[in-house]
């Protein structure tokens, strides 16, 4: 019976686990409700909704709208993760008013996608003037520690490392990660200004690493405003998580 009674409970815990996995969802940076006038927008999209990033204004026109204005948005990079994720990062191609508030806008957007984690439903207000000065790193990122959870589906698996960089307005860091084969993939990942993970969660993430194998990271700091502090230098090397931990 006890064996019975733990075969259900298994059951019903991998089953919980998958259902936290959505399908599909687009998430835009950034996050709060105001922009500068030469803002940058990076847009992701998991599952499903790779193929709406993919079809930016191919099939899915993209631009900013305050009433019948419409600023159109230029795909200035194009990322592809290694889990479940599409990126695009987005420019306005005019000018933006001060104290008028835009609206994210998809046309023909696929009735399974919707804007996740914003509270503002992708809407800002502009505040006058631009933002010209890219965030200051202090220092060097360095490793802090690894992540790995083992789950019936796919693990939670991360390196975390400090994060040394400060601006006025949000970040997101683009890694760019090398493996031992030199293979590279750069993607740009949020910040919650203390530390920088790289790796995945059960349903999807920028970079796959491989328990215990090597490689090389190299990290460009952006602010809202898509001005950026590059990396200079030799990457930093870690190593891929090959002992189960708890956060």
């Amino acid at each position: 019976m006890r064996t019975i009674f733990t075969f259900l409970t298994s059951i019903l815990f991998l089953t919980s686990i998958h259902a936290e996995c959505a399908m599909s969802g687009l998430y835009v940076f950034p996050k709060g409700k105001t922009i500068r006038q030469n803002p940058v927008f990076v847009l992701d999209g998991y599952g499903f909704s790779e193929h709406t990033i993919e079809g930016l204004n191919k099939e899915y026109p993209v631009y900013l709208q305050c009433g019948e204005i419409k600023v159109p948005l230029e795909v200035k990079e194009m990322h592809k993760g290694q889990f479940e994720l599409t990126q695009a990062v987005l420019v306005p191609t005019d000018s933006l008013i001060p104290g008028l508030y835009y609206k994210l806008t998809i046309d023909h957007l696929p009735p399974y996608d919707n804007f996740k984690s914003h509270a503002t439903n992708a809407i800002w207000k502009v505040e006058s003037g631009k933002d010209t000065i890219a965030p200051e790193m202090t220092a060097r990122p360095k490793e802090l520690n690894k992540i790995l959870e083992l789950y019936g589906c796919h693990p939670v698996s991360y390196v975390v490392f400090s994060c040394p960089a400060k601006d006025n307005s949000e970040m997101m860091v683009r890694a760019t990660v090398k493996d031992k084969a030199g293979n590279e993939t750069s993607y740009f990942i949020e910040t919650n200004g203390l530390e920088i993970k790289i790796g995945h969660d059960m349903c999807h993430g920028a970079f796959k690493l491989a328990e215990g194998s090597k490689y090389d990271v190299k990290f460009d700091f952006m602010d809202a405003s898509g001005n950026i502090r590059s990396w200079e230098g030799a990457g930093l090397r870690f190593s891929g998580p090959d002992k189960e931990t708890s956060e």
